[in-house]
C-alpha cells in the first residue's frame, strides 16, 4: 500500500514529503530533548523542594528549642528568687522540674545546630551561661535554707543579671539566625515550587503539541501511518508523561508505556474500551468519582485541566495523586479523539504538603510569641502591612508607614526610643529597648522591644525584624517584689531593734539583782522590769507567728458567743500603761446594753489592743483616744478613733501591708515591727469582716474601723459570770516533777519556780538521762524540751508511753517550734500539751496543778 503510493506520487509531491519528513525529524528530535531536560529540571525542583522542606522542619525545631531552653531557665530562676523572698518552698517546684530537664534540653539544642558554626558557637557559649545561672540559683536557694541570705546577697542587688541577659542576648542571636535561614529557605522552596508549575505546563503542552500533530498527520495521510508518524509514536511512547488517545467516542486506541504502568492496563487490553474504565479518577477528600475527561473535552471543545486533588486508581487498586489536562483532536474542524497527558504528582504533592506544613509552623510560632511580629525596611522604616502592629496599637496603614509608629510611642519615652532605633540600624546590630506603647483600647502598656537585622549573602541588612513583648505585669510583679524585699530590709532591721531593746534592761535588771545588800524594793523593780521585758518579746515573737499562721492558712479560730465590750475593756487596760506615759485620755462609747459577738476572745481583744497601741504610738502627748462600738444592720461594729499625726489618702490602704510603717522618720518612730495592722487586718478576716482606715489627712489624726457579722440565729448566749466560774482556778498541791531540757540555766530556772509553789521537781539535760529517771522516780509531770541530745523529746515521750508506769504522766512538750504541724507531732508522740517557748510561767503552773491535766 505505501509503495503505491509512493509511485502514484508526483515528483514535487515525493520531494515535498521528503523535505516535510526531514522538518518533522529535527522537529522530534528538538521536541525529545526538550521534554529530558525539562524531565530533568522538574526533578531537580522536586528534590529541592523535599531538602528545603526538611530544612524547614528542622529550623522551626531549632527555634523552639531554644524557646524552651530559656523558658526553663526563666523558670529555675524566677522560683529560686521567689523562694529567696517569701522562703516558701512551694515556689520551687519550678525549679525542681528544670533543673533535671535542663541539661538535656541543652545537649539537644546542641546536637540540631551542630552542623551550622555559627550556631554552634552560640550554643555552646549558651550552654555555659546556663550552667552558671543554674549554679547561682541552687547557691541562692542553699543559701537561704541555711539562713544565711540577706537583702546584701549579690543576687538581690542585681549583680546576677548580667548572667541572664547575656544568656537572653545569645539566645535572640540564635533565634534570628534561624530566621533569617527560615527565610531563606523558604524563599527556595516556593522558588522550586514554582519551577515545578512551569515546568509541568510546558511539558503538558508539548505532549498535546506532538499528540495533535500525529492525529493531523493521521487525518491528513490516512489510516495507515507514514514513516514520519511512526517517528511521531515513537516519541510519544518515549515521553516522561502518560499519554492516552481516544476515538470521539471515547474509546481507548492509543496508550504509551508511563499510561500502561499508572493505570495497570496494557495498551493491548485497554483498546477499544472506554477510557472511564481505563482512566478511573476520584476526588483526593471527597472519594467521590471525577467527571470524565472525555465527556467535559466533548462538551467544552477546548483543551482543559484535570480536577484539582485528582486520583487516578489503577486497575489493582493502587491509588496515586496526578495532575495535567486532556485536549481535543480537530481534524478540518471536526473533533476526531480526545488526548490525555498526565503524570504521577506524588513527590510534588508530599513537597506541597511539607511546605504547608512549614508555613503553618512557622505562623503558629509567631503566634506563639506572647507579642506582636513586624518587619522595617533596611533603613529602620516600618513598610507595608503589619498587622500585628495594627492589630496592637490600632493605627491605620498610613499611620504607621516610615518612623509613624512612634506616634504610638508614650510621649516621653518616643524620642529615646527612636534615638536608639537608629544607632541600632546604622550600627547594624540587635536592638533591646523598652517603652511604654497606647494599645488600642488606650491603656499605656510596658513593652520589651527586640529586632535583629536580617543579612544578605555580602553582609548588608536586608530588613529588620522585631516584636514587641508585652511586660506590663512582669515589671509590675517584679516592682511588687522589691518594694516587698525593702520592706523585709526595713522589718529585718528593726526587729534586730526591738528585740535588742527588752535585752538590755533584761540584762541590766539582772546585774542589779547580782549585787550584794539589794533592798526589797530594788528586787521588785528588778523583777518587774524582767518580766514586762520578757512578756514584750514574746508579744513580738507571737505576732510574727501568727501573721505566719494567718498567711499559709493554718490559722484556727477558737469561737465562742462573748461580750464585746468586756473584751474592749481588757484591751484598753493592756494598753494603759503606754497610754498613761503619753498622758493620753482614753474615752469609751457604747450602749449601755450589752453586745455580743460570736468570735475568739483572744483574737478580739489582740486586735483591740493593737489598733489602740498603733494609736497611742502615732498621737503627741496628751492626745484624745476614743474607743467605740456599735450595732449594725447585720452585725457589729467598733472602731478606735485618735487625734494624731493621720494619713495620706494614698496611703489608707497600704498601712495594712506587711512591714508598712505609718511614720518611717526616725524623730516620729515609736517602734514596732509594721506587723500590728496587717495581723489585725488578717484576724478581722478570719471572723468573716473587714477593717478600714479613715483619715483627713495628716495632721487630722486617725479612725480604725472593724466591722464583724452578728451571732447566728438561735445561738446560746453565755452569761458572764457562768464564763468566769468554768475558768476559776483549782487550788494546787503538790506534784512531783520531771524537768529535761540542754539548756540549763532554762532548766534551772524553771525548776526553781516549780519548787517555790511546792512542787517536787528532778532536772536533767539529755534525753536518755530523761528517760531513765522517769523510770526512777515515775514523776506526776515530765516537761521535756524536743531539741535534746540523745534521744529528742518525741522519742522520750513514746518511750515513756511504751510503759505501764508512764500512761498516765502529763507529758508537757517545751519548744522554740510553734507551728501547727509542730504540735501535732507532740500530740502523735504522747504529749499532753505544747508549750512555745518563751512561756508564761503561770500556764505552766496551772498544767502542773491536778486539774489543768488534759490537751490544750
Amino acid at each position: 500500500m505505501i509503495a503505491s503510493d509512493l509511485n502514484s506520487a508526483s515528483d514535487g509531491g515525493w520531494h515535498w514529503r521528503s523535505a516535510w519528513s526531514l522538518r518533522l525529524t529535527v522537529l522530534m528530535a528538538a521536541s525529545i530533548l526538550l521534554l529530558a531536560a525539562m524531565s530533568v529540571w522538574i526533578g531537580r525542583s522536586v528534590e529541592t523542594m523535599r531538602v528545603e522542606g526538611d530544612w524547614l522542619a528542622h529550623t522551626e525545631r531549632v527555634r523552639l528549642q531554644i524557646t524552651r531552653v530559656m523558658q526553663l531557665l526563666t523558670d529555675a530562676e524566677t522560683a529560686g528568687r521567689g523562694f529567696a523572698l517569701t522562703k516558701d518552698e512551694q515556689f520551687l517546684e519550678p525549679y525542681r522540674v528544670a533543673k533535671p530537664q535542663l541539661p538535656a534540653e541543652v545537649a539537644t539544642l546542641r546536637n540540631l545546630v551542630a552542623d551550622n558554626l555559627t550556631q554552634s558557637a552560640f550554643a555552646s557559649e549558651l550552654d555555659t551561661l546556663v550552667q552558671l545561672r543554674m549554679s547561682r540559683v541552687d547557691d541562692l536557694i542553699l543559701r537561704t535554707r541555711d539562713k544565711e541570705f540577706d537583702a546584701t546577697h549579690p543576687y538581690t542587688r542585681g549583680l546576677g543579671n548580667a548572667t541572664m541577659e547575656a544568656a537572653r542576648s545569645v539566645a535572640a542571636q540564635m533565634q534570628a539566625e534561624e530566621r533569617r535561614l527560615l527565610d531563606v529557605r523558604h524563599q527556595r522552596s516556593l522558588g522550586a515550587a514554582r519551577n515545578v508549575g512551569i515546568a509541568r505546563w510546558v511539558t503538558g503542552a508539548l505532549s498535546i503539541f506532538l499528540l495533535l500533530f500525529i492525529a493531523f498527520s493521521a487525518a491528513r495521510h490516512g489510516v495507515r501511518l507514514r514513516r514520519a508518524d511512526r517517528i511521531l509514536i515513537t516519541t510519544l511512547r518515549s515521553v516522561g508523561d502518560a499519554v492516552i488517545a481516544t476515538d470521539p467516542a471515547g474509546a481507548v486506541w492509543f496508550m504509551n508505556e508511563v499510561a500502561t504502568q499508572m493505570t495497570g492496563w496494557t495498551e493491548e487490553s485497554a483498546r477499544g474500551r472506554p477510557l472511564t474504565e481505563v482512566f478511573h479518577i476520584v476526588n483526593e477528600y471527597s472519594r467521590q468519582p471525577v467527571e470524565s475527561p472525555v465527556e467535559k473535552v466533548l462538551r467544552e471543545g477546548s483543551i482543559v485541566g484535570l480536577a484539582n486533588h485528582t486520583g487516578l486508581i489503577a486497575r489493582d487498586g493502587t491509588e496515586r495523586p496526578i495532575e495535567d489536562s486532556a485536549a481535543p483532536i480537530i481534524d478540518e474542524g471536526k473533533l476526531i479523539g480526545v488526548v490525555l497527558v498526565f503524570r504521577d504528582a506524588t513527590s510534588e504533592r508530599q513537597s506541597q504538603r511539607l511546605l504547608e506544613e512549614s508555613e503553618r509552623r512557622f505562623r503558629a510560632a509567631v503566634d506563639a510569641v506572647q507579642g506582636i511580629v513586624w518587619t522595617n525596611s533596611a533603613q529602620g522604616e516600618m513598610r507595608g502591612e503589619q498587622p500585628g502592629w495594627e492589630a496592637l496599637t490600632g493605627q491605620r496603614r498610613e499611620d504607621y508607614q516610615g518612623f509613624g509608629w512612634a506616634q504610638a510611642v508614650h510621649p516621653d519615652d518616643a524620642q529615646g526610643t527612636t534615638d536608639a532605633w537608629l544607632t541600632a540600624v546604622r550600627e547594624h546590630r540587635t536592638f533591646v529597648y523598652e517603652h511604654r506603647v497606647r494599645r488600642v483600647d488606650g491603656q499605656w502598656r510596658h513593652f520589651a522591644v527586640r529586632a535583629i537585622p536580617l543579612l544578605d549573602a555580602h553582609g548588608n541588612t536586608r530588613e529588620w525584624v522585631g516584636v514587641h513583648v508585652d511586660v506590663t505585669e512582669q515589671r509590675a510583679i517584679e516592682s511588687a517584689l522589691r518594694d516587698v524585699d525593702a520592706r523585709k530590709d526595713v522589718f529585718l532591721a528593726t526587729l534586730s531593734h526591738e528585740l535588742r531593746n527588752p535585752l538590755a534592761p533584761i540584762r541590766n535588771a539582772a546585774l542589779i539583782l547580782g549585787k550584794p545588800g539589794l533592798d526589797a524594793e530594788a528586787l521588785e523593780r528588778s523583777r518587774a522590769i524582767i518580766v514586762r521585758q520578757v512578756r514584750h518579746m514574746a508579744s513580738l515573737l507571737d505576732d510574727l507567728l501568727d501573721v505566719s499562721r494567718i498567711t499559709r492558712g493554718v490559722f484556727t479560730l477558737k469561737k465562742e458567743i462573748v461580750q464585746l465590750q468586756s473584751l474592749l475593756m481588757e484591751a484598753a487596760q493592756t494598753v494603759r500603761p503606754l497610754a498613761d506615759a503619753k498622758r493620753h485620755t482614753i474615752n469609751t462609747q457604747w450602749p449601755d446594753e450589752p453586745i455580743f459577738i460570736n468570735a475568739d476572745p483572744v483574737r478580739i481583744v489582740q486586735i483591740v489592743t493593737n489598733l489602740l497601741t498603733n494609736a497611742a504610738k502615732y498621737t503627741d502627748p496628751e492626745g484624745q483616744i476614743t474607743l467605740g462600738a456599735e450595732p449594725v444592720d447585720g452585725g457589729v461594729t467598733f472602731f478606735v478613733r485618735d487625734t494624731g499625726i493621720g494619713l495620706a489618702r494614698d496611703v489608707l490602704n497600704e498601712v495594712f501591708d506587711m512591714f508598712s510603717q505609718v511614720e518611717p522618720n526616725q524623730e516620729r518612730s515609736e517602734g514596732g515591727l509594721g506587723i500590728g495592722l496587717a495581723l489585725a487586718k488578717g484576724l478581722v478576716e478570719l471572723h468573716g469582716g473587714h477593717i478600714e482606715a479613715h483619715s483627713a489627712g495628716l495632721g487630722s489624726g486617725s479612725e480604725f474601723r472593724v466591722y464583724l457579722p452578728g451571732i447566728p440565729v438561735g445561738a446560746r448566749v453565755v452569761p458572764d459570770n457562768e464564763t468566769d466560774s468554768a475558768q476559776t482556778a483549782v487550788a494546787r498541791e503538790q506534784r512531783r516533777v520531771l524537768i529535761a531540757d540542754d539548756n540549763r540555766d532554762g532548766a534551772e530556772t524553771l525548776a526553781m519556780l516549780l519548787n517555790a509553789v511546792g512542787h517536787t521537781v528532778y532536772v536533767t539535760h539529755t534525753g536518755t538521762e530523761a528517760f531513765e529517771l522517769a523510770a526512777q522516780k515515775r514523776p506526776d509531770v515530765a516537761v521535756l524540751d524536743i531539741g535534746m541530745p540523745g534521744l529528742n523529746g518525741y522519742e522520750v515521750a513514746r518511750r515513756i508511753r511504751g510503759e505501764d508506769w508512764g500512761k498516765h504522766i502529763v507529758l508537757i512538750a517545751v519548744t522554740g517550734w510553734g507551728q501547727v504541724g509542730d504540735k501535732n507531732n507532740a500530740y502523735d508522740a504522747g504529749f499532753n500539751h505544747h508549750l512555745t517557748k518563751p512561756f508564761d510561767a503561770e500556764v505552766l503552773a496551772n498544767i502542773v496543778a491536778p486539774a489543768g491535766s488534759g490537751a490544750d
